[in-house]
């Protein structure tokens, strides 16, 4: 087999991320429920400066219900990523979120 690129990512337990979305916007996400993923799964996101940008109206809204009332949907990693990226607290890039518990 060949390997065609190799890419640095950045490994995220999910508890820790859960924990550092708290410290940061006040709620736990639970991104294991929220997301509904399987023990012993991994999630890859690749986020670029930029994407926040790219938010439809129904991102928007998910997000703010988030930061609201801590009400966490499917697909709110990403969203977690993406805001962190877009005001500098993270760098952009590869990002695997890790769940086993």
């Amino acid at each position: 087999m060949e390997v065609k690129e190799t890419i640095t990512v950045n490994i995220i337990d999910d508890s820790k991320f859960d924990k550092f979305a708290l410290a940061h916007y006040g709620h736990n996400p639970e991104i294991a429920a929220s997301e509904e993923w399987h023990n012993d799964s991994s999630h890859l996101y690749k986020i670029e400066v930029g994407d926040r940008a790219k938010w439809t109206v129904y991102d928007d809204k998910g997000f703010g219900e988030f930061l609201h009332d801590g009400y966490a949907s499917y697909g709110i990693t990403r969203k977690i990523l993406e805001d962190l990226v877009a005001n500098g607290h993270m760098p952009p890039g590869n990002y695997l979120v890790v769940l086993s518990w």
